[in-house]
């Protein structure tokens, strides 16, 4: 796909959600030699890992070269509590402030990703641009007739979750809520689509399948065309920990589902409490558990609900807006 609209394509291997000393080193040295064989005017990094180690080779590079580093969420750097995390938070953090040395623009998803920078004083606020998420397709995520015809097994609720199985996309928490409302209506169905996971972060696979095998949830690993199973369902769930801006949740919305999440960074963004949705406590199983009781018991308010997360992204978070925004960032760093 990215060869048909001509953009040329170059991998290098990198270790998420986990620090080697020899994996980051073979990363920032695999990136060197890329940038030098490329000689870009402009480097457009995003997540942690590449904006970091982009930031330290730029420093390297006598020849000007414009950074726009996106910070698409903090992850789980800032979220610690063992002593050799916080030692990790620091050197991140350390890390961060020597990479964006050259940066004129560091460009954020949301507001408390911007306050923790500023915290930390990685960052300066006049150095801060802010765009909601990298946006949706309008177009191709819209509740159409064609993914009716497979709508549902039978009348009753269907929740979603798209992610990666790791611990802090709340995957375990809408295990257990899911275990809690299969007692009280058992024919409601739970669904869960998104890739296994071999990082520190990662949910066993093992423990997902025994869920599967008891008949709790249905579990259909990575799709590559979301649309038929946000189509299948009635509430779009993403329990995380923390976000940039999901874009599995603006996907949902799009396509007029109301929204069940937490209220941290990111998730947050995305719903409006009692009109799209609910926003409930991260990490908090029985709250989940309550609010997934309140859609099965006030179906009729789905339809009024998806309008409602349609508008909110036809209003702030579809790629036309996006891309504008990002274009006109770009622009003006060129202009300078």
């Amino acid at each position: 796909q990215l060869n048909d609209i001509g953009v040329i394509h170059d991998k290098i291997n990198l270790l998420t959600n986990k620090i080697s000393i020899f994996e980051d080193l073979n990363y920032f040295f695999n990136l060197r030699r890329k940038i030098k064989k490329i000689k870009p005017d402009i480097i457009i990094a995003y997540t942690i890992k590449p904006v970091v180690y982009t930031g330290l080779n730029i420093l390297f590079f006598r020849n000007k070269i414009i950074f726009i580093p996106m910070i698409t969420g903090v992850g789980h750097y800032f979220n610690v509590k063992r002593f050799r995390e916080k030692l990790i938070k620091l050197l991140v953090i350390n890390l961060l402030k020597i990479s964006f040395y050259k940066v004129s623009k560091v460009i954020f998803q949301n507001k408390d990703n911007i306050q923790t920078f500023i915290k930390y004083k990685i960052i300066s606020s006049k150095k801060i641009s802010l765009v909601e998420g990298s946006g949706v397709d309008v177009r191709k995520f819209k509740n159409i007739k064609k993914y009716k015809k497979i709508k549902k097994k039978s009348n009753s609720v269907t929740f979603l979750l798209m992610a990666r199985l790791q611990i802090d996309k709340g995957i375990i928490e809408f295990l257990k809520a899911a275990d809690l409302v299969k007692v009280v209506f058992p024919k409601t169905r739970f669904l869960i689509i998104g890739d296994k996971d071999v990082s520190n972060n990662a949910v066993d696979i093992k423990l997902v399948e025994n869920y599967e095998k008891r008949g709790v949830i249905e579990y259909f690993g990575f799709i590559s065309d979301v649309r038929n199973f946000i189509s299948m369902a009635d509430v779009f769930v993403l329990p995380s920990y923390h976000e940039g801006l999901p874009r599995s949740s603006l996907e949902a919305m799009s396509m007029e589902k109301p929204i069940l999440t937490t209220n941290v960074a990111g998730c947050k963004e995305t719903v409006i409490n009692g009109k799209n949705g609910f926003k409930v406590t991260v990490k908090d199983v029985n709250s989940l558990y309550k609010k997934m009781l309140w859609f099965i018991n006030n179906v009729s308010k789905f339809n009024e609900m998806g309008k409602e997360s349609r508008e909110i992204v036809l209003n702030r978070f579809s790629t036309d807006i996006i891309n504008k925004k990002l274009k006109k960032i770009i622009s003006d760093h060129i202009n300078d």
